[in-house]
């Protein structure tokens, strides 16, 4: 007999998503929104703290755990980006049958290549419950393994976009590991080769107006890669300026899902 359309995950399954991925429960037994996290280089799942503070009681976040962060911290191996897209794939895709919410995929920086290269195959693989994919401050997959960043300064990388917290620098053994974490992920984009997908559902690219990383002309690639329409906005904030702008983005989103439900 085939399982439940929203079945749990269970055994082996179950195990591999929880390696992937952190599901914060909302209050709401029946949430109306799901969205999916995908960190920074070098980022935990912390880096969306404030997205959860603004979730609110109907909408479930789900963050990507990454090897060589949190409880991971022991993988060091060098990772291949789209190898780790399919655990992704297959870690949200157990997750989405959990749930009949509509769901946003949400990649920072980095992030936004992870996510990308997970709705890829989420649609390919005929999921239906994907409402849109947003990425923030992120370069274009068709141009992303030649960024800027300087591989070998990756203290100097996080010193440049503020991307550590002040106590980080103050200890040398914490300044150590993220530098370690954030050398191996931007080898790990480095190493990445855009295989050209495109995706079936709505793209929004996001961009801070004083990222000294990625502008316009990074991010002009993205529009080509959506099937049902793309759209760019500018918001106030550099690199990392997401942060304030929740509240807002989601209330977009929910308004969106309600939208999609009340068609379907």
């Amino acid at each position: 007999m085939p399982a439940s359309p929203h079945a749990s995950p269970t055994g082996a399954t179950a195990s591999a998503t929880g390696r992937w991925l952190r599901t914060t429960r909302p209050a709401h037994p029946d949430p109306d929104l799901h969205v999916v996290c995908f960190p920074p280089a070098g980022a935990a799942s912390g880096s969306f703290a404030a997205l959860r503070r603004a979730a609110g009681p109907t909408t479930l976040c789900s963050l990507a755990l990454l090897p060589g962060r949190e409880s991971r911290v022991a993988e060091q191996e060098p990772w291949d980006l789209d190898r780790m897209a399919d655990h992704l794939a297959e870690a949200v895709s157990a997750r989405l049958r959990e749930t009949r919410a509509p769901c946003v995929l949400l990649g920072h920086s980095m992030g936004g290549l992870l996510a990308y290269e997970v709705t890829a195959r989420l649609v390919t693989a005929g999921e239906r419950r994907l409402l849109r994919l947003v990425v923030a401050g992120s370069e274009a997959p068709s141009g992303a393994a030649g960024h800027r960043l300087d591989v070998t300064d990756p203290v100097g990388v996080l010193r440049e976009l503020s991307g550590a917290p002040q106590e980080v620098f103050d200890h040398p053994e914490l300044l150590r590991m993220a530098a370690a974490t954030l050398e191996a992920d931007l080898r790990m984009i480095r190493r990445y080769r855009f295989g050209g997908a495109r995706i079936g559902i709505p793209l929004t690219v996001l961009l801070g107006d004083r990222d000294p990383i990625v502008g316009a002309a990074a991010a002009a690639g993205w529009a080509e890669l959506a099937d049902r329409g793309s759209s760019v906005r500018v918001l106030a904030g550099d690199h990392f300026f997401l942060d304030p702008h929740y509240p807002e983005l989601l209330a977009e989103w929910r308004r969106e899902a309600r939208a999609a439900g009340s068609r379907s």
